[in-house]
């Protein structure tokens, strides 16, 4: 019976999709002061307008040196997308001017600028570390 129970057990573990990839961020191109938050997206809904209530996972990190780093970590393998944003003013949330424009510096995984898209955005997990580098759009 152990030895039934073992079978089954490896047999479950071996079938169950792999939680144990990390995606490291790390976001260059702030001014010191305030925070970064960056978000993990494995869908588009949300993604242009940095609306974190859509992303799969946020985290936040100081500023440090121009930047920071955070990690997701326990992601099965597939498709995610990254923007991030430098919190000037530490309330959490992107500053926008009247037309919705950031007023704080943004960026996204893999596009080097314009509006940010989601499917120019995505990347592979398991895949190598992702570089976001902040930029200012409009004040």
């Amino acid at each position: 019976m152990t030895r039934l129970a073992f079978t089954l057990a490896l047999s479950f573990a071996l079938s169950a999709p792999a939680l144990a990839n990390t995606v490291l961020v790390k976001v260059t191109g702030a001014k010191d002061g305030g925070k970064i938050v960056v978000s993990l997206w494995n869908a588009p809904k949300g993604f242009a307008s940095f609306d974190q209530s859509k992303a799969l996972a946020t985290r936040t990190a100081p500023v440090a040196g121009g930047g920071g780093t955070v990690r997701f970590e326990g992601l099965a393998p597939g498709r995610y997308a990254v923007s991030a944003f430098h919190d000037a003013d530490g309330n959490g949330k992107l500053k926008t001017n009247f037309i919705g424009m950031p007023r704080e510096a943004v960026g996204v995984s893999g596009t080097a600028g314009g509006m940010p898209a989601f499917e120019k955005s995505v990347f592979s997990v398991p895949g190598e570390p992702v570089t976001i580098v902040l930029r200012s759009l409009g004040d």
